[in-house]
């Protein structure tokens, strides 16, 4: 048997190679442990696992013998034909996420306010896609600390509404505690934007700290990467332009020809 484990859900195929069950497993600091025991329970029965990260495939060293590395796909709506760079919107970041622990917005929050204040920038936004217990938390956060004109909580939105919001700014943002893969730093990666982002998920395989993005692991750090962005807009051109030429490893169709190769054993 094979088991596809993803960030959302994982497919088990039986060894014809034909749909035997699926399954929603999904495992982080909000999974209960009887949670876990079943979903580590059929990741040890099944003859291949394929892991979206390195982050996963460390955290499930039982498996380790038998996980293959295999990225998820884009959407390929996210697959724009040509680069863009948007001018005027300083470092203006995106982070969709839902608000709820583990997602920690108020780091990017507070960092934003001390950039702020150090800075003088007056034009940069942070936007905050999404929904969830903590909204309220956050928005009140960004109001004690003078900024909530400069956050934006447009509440849930939809893929093309995430879409949009990427589109409008050069720069995109991740503070999560864990990832299992990153679709919040893989989507902004292939449209060419800079992402700056905690070591989780996918991150550290695909942006180099300094080169292409920034990868950070405090308050204080995030700030100073806000301050050396706002210095040079030519590296934001840079690393955008670099991550986009990069995109196609995460297009559905390479990483398909991908599985099925790996998968071709168990036919």
């Amino acid at each position: 048997d094979i088991v596809v484990y993803q960030s959302w859900s994982v497919t088990y195929f039986n060894k014809n190679n034909e749909l035997h069950r699926g399954y929603n497993v999904y495992i982080d600091e909000t999974t209960n442990q009887m949670g876990t025991m079943m979903n580590v329970g059929l990741l040890v029965m099944a003859d291949r696992v394929f892991c979206p990260s390195r982050y996963v495939m460390r955290h499930f060293g039982l498996v380790g013998y038998k996980a293959v590395l295999l990225p998820l796909g884009i959407d390929c709506r996210y697959f724009q034909s040509e680069w863009k760079f948007n001018e005027e919107v300083g470092i203006s970041m995106v982070f969709p996420a839902q608000f709820r622990v583990g997602k920690r917005q108020d780091w990017i929050i507070g960092a934003f306010a001390e950039y702020i204040r150090r800075t003088g920038d007056g034009i940069s936004r942070l936007i905050f896609p999404g929904d969830g217990p903590l909204r309220g938390e956050m928005m009140a956060y960004a109001r004690s600390l003078g900024i909530e004109d400069r956050v934006v909580f447009p509440g849930a939105c939809s893929k093309e509404a995430v879409y949009g919001w990427y589109d409008s700014v050069n720069i995109a943002v991740v503070a999560s505690v864990s990832e299992t893969f990153g679709q919040c730093i893989v989507e902004p990666f292939v449209m060419g934007k800079v992402v700056v982002c905690t070591p989780v998920g996918v991150a550290p395989e695909i942006i180099v700290d300094g080169v292409n993005g920034y990868l950070y692991d405090s308050v204080e750090d995030l700030c100073g990467v806000m301050c050396r962005i706002a210095e040079d807009e030519g590296m934001v051109r840079r690393m955008g332009r670099m991550n986009f030429e990069r995109r196609v490893v995460f297009e559905w169709g390479r990483i398909t020809e991908r599985y099925l190769k790996k998968a071709e054993p168990f036919k």
